[in-house]
């Protein structure tokens, strides 16, 4: 915040050098509207992080990797939904292929615990939006990848310290 104050108040070109190695200081007019981008997609990192944390306690590991190997389906929903681009057919039969190699891999272990199945199609969901939200942001520009670093860190940092001060 200080390193954004000084290039907007004193001089904007202060930090260009530190564009050389691929980090840009955006000026204080720029982090509030990249603010809304940073927090939606910071808060949905959270959801992913509950989701993925409850389903590993509801179902066993393989059932959970078989499961999150259906993330692609979910994503390709996604981007279709929220993007709208439609998916090619190379990639719908990719998803079969993947999709239908997880349920073999791990039919053994499958078990028919649906809160289970739903905390984990909700950590698919989740992980889903955080990568299309984040590449259509990313396409228009809007944030980058230090931006994205430094919500995740604002946004989640006092989840650190609530869980450091109650010891989940």
């Amino acid at each position: 915040m200080i390193l954004m104050s000084i290039k907007s108040f004193v001089s904007y070109r202060s930090f260009d050098f530190l564009e050389e190695y691929g980090i840009r200081l955006s000026s204080l007019g720029e982090v509030i509207g990249k603010a809304k981008a940073g927090m939606a997609i910071s808060s949905m990192k959270v959801v992913e992080v509950f989701f993925g944390l409850y389903s590993l306690k509801a179902i066993n590991i393989p059932l959970f990797l078989t499961a999150r190997r259906c993330s692609i389906m979910t994503t390709i929903l996604v981007d279709y939904l929220y993007a709208g681009k439609k998916p090619t057919s190379v990639l719908l039969i990719t998803m079969m292929f993947v999709v239908i190699g997880a349920i073999v891999a791990g039919s053994e272990n499958i078990e028919a615990n649906w809160y289970g199945f739903i905390l984990v199609f909700g950590n698919n969901l989740a992980s889903a939006m955080i990568n299309v939200v984040a590449s259509v942001y990313n396409e228009k520009k809007v944030v980058q990848a230090f931006d994205l670093n430094f919500y995740f860190a604002l946004f989640n940092l006092h989840f650190l310290l609530l869980a450091q001060l109650t010891q989940f």
